[in-house]
């Protein structure tokens, strides 16, 4: 095995692994309760993990897809965050939901408010 292809989605993760000729050596879906056990499994040395979790229409040919481009030279790829850049990304990721949220209070009263004066304009007379 050397390239391994994973897609994860909401409720099953998809694995596709290739050996050295490109041959199709794993592909299997994986319940999530599932996947941290195959992941402890010893890989081999040299062996490149892809992963992707946007989700598409069809998770298996997606897997295999990312196994492909894996091998590619123009591939770029992202380090790995440790806990502590997680931590903040989900912080940031709170904070930015915050302010949605707000916005869309103030924009819900912006919105009532008109009728609410004419209202007690027109009962004012």
């Amino acid at each position: 095995m050397v390239r391994v292809g994973v897609d994860i989605a909401k409720q099953v993760v998809h694995v596709h692994a290739v050996d050295g000729a490109g041959r199709r050596v794993v592909a299997r879906a994986l319940k999530r309760d599932q996947f941290l056990p195959w992941c402890t499994q010893p890989l081999p040395a040299g062996c490149l993990v892809a992963m992707e979790g946007r989700g598409g229409k069809n998770d298996a040919t997606d897997a295999a897809a990312i196994c492909e481009a894996a091998s590619r030279p123009q591939m770029r790829f992202v380090p790995i965050k440790t806990t502590v850049q997680q931590g903040l990304m989900a912080l940031h990721a709170i904070r930015e939901g915050f302010k949605q949220d707000r916005t869309a209070r103030t924009n819900r009263i912006r919105g009532v408010l008109p009728g609410v004066l004419r209202a007690s304009s027109a009962s004012a007379s």
